[in-house]
């Protein structure tokens, strides 16, 4: 049986071996994550986390899995992978994970690209161990997502309410999922209508980061930085926004160089087909020279919010706001 969210459950006692867990969104990946951590808590198990960054990353992942402590008969080893690794590692993964001798070596990808899921270690985890897709593909996979996170809020909506709320928020996981949380709080065990719904989403926000992608998108400048300031007033984080961002202007840079392809790439980044028409427009007010400059920002602004570039993140969201909207600087 192919293992996905809604399954991987009942298989976390007992994984061993290769792991991939492969999600562009990553709320999915956190609460699965959560899932493993919690099993490895009440079991005893070991858990390291690397982020393999460097090729020598995959020589720690080596060393704990064949070096247990006097205190652990089993470990895990959870990487987060930025790089992929090199036939040497390549090597040793496919010798760990023919014998695993009942430890754990959990691979999680953040972003799901043609690059990652062809790669040999992917091919590997799928012949040999598990390869997992985190998704939610279809309408009725987001509302089923959205259900549970009601039921263990104790909150029930109507039917007309479930269709309010994923019109409202154009079926994005993230936002759908932070209105559920929020209703949580003032409607614990109660049934919400479409009425209350209403209410409630006009009154508990006046922007989010899905607002601020729509404007981004339009290359409406004065309004997404609206938006951003709004953000920033009520303490959002700024590493929530730099990942819509993040997003945004990567799917919009692929679409600059293959114009032809955005029904397919924005369905590769998990991005509804209504929504295409949106990224093709912003892609237009592109070309590669400009769009070559947005991974550099990117890295500024996630170096700034870890404190590792002394720049203000929200200046650098600002400069990236503008340029992605088309103009050369804030005036």
């Amino acid at each position: 049986m192919a293992l996905n969210y809604f399954n991987i459950a009942s298989a976390i006692p007992s994984a061993q071996g290769l792991w991939i867990l492969a999600s562009g969104e990553p709320l999915l990946m956190h609460k699965t994550l959560d899932r493993f951590k919690a099993h490895w808590h009440k079991a005893g198990i070991e858990r390291h986390r690397i982020d393999a960054s460097k090729a020598g990353d995959w020589d720690k992942a080596r060393n704990h899995l064949t070096t247990l402590s006097l205190f652990a008969e089993q470990c895990v080893v959870e990487v987060h992978l930025e790089q992929l690794p090199d036939a040497k590692s390549l090597q040793w993964l496919n010798s760990f994970a023919s014998n695993p001798s009942g430890q754990l070596l959990l691979c999680c990808l953040s972003k799901v690209e043609k690059k990652q899921l062809t790669h040999a270690i992917y091919k590997l985890a799928d012949s040999k161990g598990q390869a997992i897709a985190l998704t939610l593909n279809t309408n009725g996979e987001l509302k089923s997502f959205l259900q549970q996170e009601a039921k263990d809020l104790q909150l029930t909506l109507s039917d007309e309410a479930w269709q309010l709320l994923l019109s409202y928020t154009h079926n994005n996981t993230l936002a759908a999922h932070q209105a559920i949380v929020s209703l949580g709080y003032v409607h614990n065990g109660s049934m919400v209508e479409a009425s209350t719904l209403t209410q409630f989403l006009a009154q508990s926000s006046k922007y989010t980061t899905f607002e601020l992608s729509d404007y981004l998108l339009a290359g409406k400048a004065a309004k997404a930085l609206e938006v951003l300031h709004y953000l920033k007033q009520i303490d959002e984080k700024p590493s929530s926004i730099l990942w819509v961002i993040a997003r945004d202007l990567k799917v919009i840079a692929q679409i600059v160089q293959s114009p032809g392809q955005a029904e397919s790439i924005c369905q590769e980044h998990g991005i509804w087909r209504n929504k295409t028409s949106l990224y093709a427009s912003a892609a237009r007010r592109h070309n590669i020279h400009s769009s070559n400059k947005w991974p550099r920002l990117m890295l500024q602004v996630d170096q700034s919010i870890k404190g590792a570039f002394a720049q203000n993140p929200w200046l650098l969201l600002e400069q990236a706001i503008v340029s992605a909207c088309g103009l050369a600087n804030l005036a």
